[in-house]
């Protein structure tokens, strides 16, 4: 549910951004380099909550079964700092993801639902 308020505020912070974008850029063409690094920013804090929301999730399981991060960094082979990383914000990869989930004995689908398990 948070995922789907956060991105539709994000929809419509963009949407007023590109309306005052279009009626300054008739006057100030330079606003087109804030208005990337506006849109930039705004992609990078969103998918940051994102990550940060599917590590929650990691980090609720782990605390189900009682495991740690460096157990989990022994069990899938995932350097202990490369999943503080994750905790941090950073972007798993796929190919870690289904090692975190194997290793936790929940399916990808676990990660991408709001709904508890």
């Amino acid at each position: 549910m948070k995922t789907y308020i956060l991105l539709d505020n994000l929809e419509h912070v963009l949407k007023q951004i590109e309306d005052k974008r279009d009626e300054d850029l008739v006057t100030h063409p330079e606003n087109e380099i804030i208005w990337k690094w506006a849109t930039n920013n705004f992609e990078n804090k969103i998918a940051m909550e994102l990550n940060y929301m599917l590590w929650d999730k990691i980090q609720k399981e782990l605390n189900r079964q009682g495991m740690s991060i460096y157990k989990l960094a022994k069990i899938t082979d995932i350097k202990d700092t490369t999943l503080h990383n994750y905790k941090k914000g950073s972007e798993p990869s796929f190919k870690n993801m289904c090692k975190i989930a194997d290793a936790l004995d929940v399916s990808l689908d676990y990660f991408r639902k709001d709904d508890e398990r």
